[in-house]
């Protein structure tokens, strides 16, 4: 496992916004009201938010975007996710570092994979975002709930900032 210049363990988390765990209606409710609760994606004072997402979306919506998770999920489960640890995995092989995914919202979560590169000896953390964009609504929530779970396991980050303007990109 490659180390940082003073020898401690460095792995990788790359992170998205998330997925439900199946296109069932009752997963799909769990993972859109876990999303949509948080306050940096709807920003209304939290009566008004709960109230929203529990009394108008959430009766609704979950069944109309199971229908569209069911178009896209294959033998292999969601795209977002496979695609994301398929990721990992040649991130890790190109690197040498262990890495993981983690999800905002969803399995894996950010404290599941956090708490894998801490089984796997890793003391430190390269954290990269995604997707491209700086929004409270995506990076950061992602970072700030990355940022939690990682004091808890007292680890060192170092966080990829938002790279839209990047030339490469």
């Amino acid at each position: 496992m490659a180390a940082t210049d003073d020898g401690v363990p460095k792995g990788i988390l790359l992170l998205n916004l998330g997925t439900p765990d199946s296109p069932k209606v009752r997963d799909v409710r769990r993972f859109l009201a876990e999303f949509l609760t948080d306050p940096l994606v709807i920003e209304l004072p939290a009566p008004l938010r709960f109230l929203l997402v529990h009394g108008v979306i959430l009766p609704f919506r979950p069944k109309r975007s199971a229908a569209a998770y069911e178009k896209i999920w294959t033998d292999r489960g969601s795209p977002l996710r496979y695609h994301g640890e398929d990721l990992a995995a040649k991130v890790e092989q190109q690197t040498g570092r262990k890495t993981a995914i983690g999800m905002r919202y969803g399995n894996p979560s950010v404290a599941s994979a956090l708490e894998s590169l801490t089984a796997a000896g890793v003391r430190a953390v390269h954290v990269v975002p995604l997707f491209p964009q700086y929004s409270e609504a995506a990076w950061v929530t992602v970072v700030e709930t990355t940022k939690t779970a990682a004091q808890d396991l007292q680890l060192e980050l170092e966080i990829e900032e938002p790279f839209f303007e990047h030339p490469g990109f």
